[in-house]
């Protein structure tokens, strides 16, 4: 399964690789006000808290996904490897690293 692919190709907009932290951070928030909801008022009363009053998207690191087909992916890699890459050798090479690693499961 090493060289498994995905059929469609989403990739994200992204100035970081994970938004592991801000996840870490606003669930943590969520927690808290739960917890602070229901030691403070009745069951009954209870309405739980929305993810968007302790999260904004829009602050986080990655900003969104799109899809892209596997011809423009292919150009964009091309055109990156030939840029980087004199030898036709090295730049086949590069070519698929950067096509698995781009799209690899």
């Amino acid at each position: 399964m090493s060289r498994s692919i995905k059929k469609k190709y989403f990739l994200s907009h992204a100035c970081c690789q994970s938004e592991k932290k801000d996840k870490k951070i606003w669930h943590k928030v969520f927690r808290k006000k739960e917890k602070q909801k229901i030691g403070s008022s009745d069951l009954e009363e209870y309405v739980t808290t929305h993810h968007r009053e302790v999260s904004n998207p829009w602050t986080m690191g990655k900003d969104g996904k799109r899809r892209y087909s596997k011809g423009y992916l292919l150009s964009s890699i091309k055109g990156i490897a030939k840029s980087l890459y004199k030898n036709k050798k090295e730049r086949i090479a590069s070519e698929s690293k950067m096509f698995y690693r781009w799209v690899g499961k």
